[in-house]
């Protein structure tokens, strides 16, 4: 163990496993209905002349929608050898994301007026993968000059696992032509 110990200064495995929800692009009340009101010009009219203004129904409610879940892995190894001249890091990491929030679309006779006919549904899953190495070097080290190198090499795979009906492309549109008070019913 010995000679072992006059090449390797510190060795560490890191080790790292975990789960946590997101409910990123989407409000606490995306499981409700919501109505919004009509403006002025977008009324109904009354007595042929009139204005008034309305409420419509704005947003599909989805009662089983839940938050993202995403589940990641590390792994590390960090290697100092030769009086700390040579510093080697690896790291491995898969991180996998399901029940995606996506908009969908629903069709339009169901009359809602958030202009895209959407609602939001956990509909896909994705995967990243890859690992990660630094090598770092202290090449020469004395009083009057100092070199030190560094390399670094990455590979990461990204994945979609799972998307609703088979489709893969989305486009969000924010139609601004709508401007609703929000209204929220149970």
């Amino acid at each position: 163990m010995k000679p072992l110990k006059k090449v390797v200064d510190d060795a560490k495995v890191r080790v790292s496993y975990g789960s946590v929800g997101n409910n990123r692009s989407v409000n606490d009340f995306s499981y409700l209905m919501e109505f919004g009101g009509l403006v002025a010009n977008n009324g109904y009219m009354v007595n042929g002349q009139t204005i008034s203004p309305g409420m419509l129904q704005f947003f599909l409610s989805n009662s089983e929608i839940k938050w993202e879940k995403t589940t990641e892995l590390d792994l590390g190894l960090d290697i100092y050898l030769l009086n700390n001249r040579i510093a080697l890091s690896f790291d491995y990491y898969k991180k996998i994301v399901t029940d995606l929030i996506l908009s969908r679309k629903v069709p339009y006779y169901l009359g809602y007026g958030n202009g895209d006919h959407t609602r939001y549904e956990n509909a896909g899953s994705t995967m990243s993968e890859g690992v990660e190495v630094t090598l770092l070097t202290t090449n020469i080290k004395n009083k009057k000059f100092g070199w030190n190198s560094s390399f670094n090499f990455s590979f990461n795979k990204n994945t979609v696992r799972k998307f609703y009906e088979g489709l893969d492309v989305m486009t969000t549109v924010n139609n601004d032509d709508f401007s609703p008070n929000e209204v929220w019913m149970a």
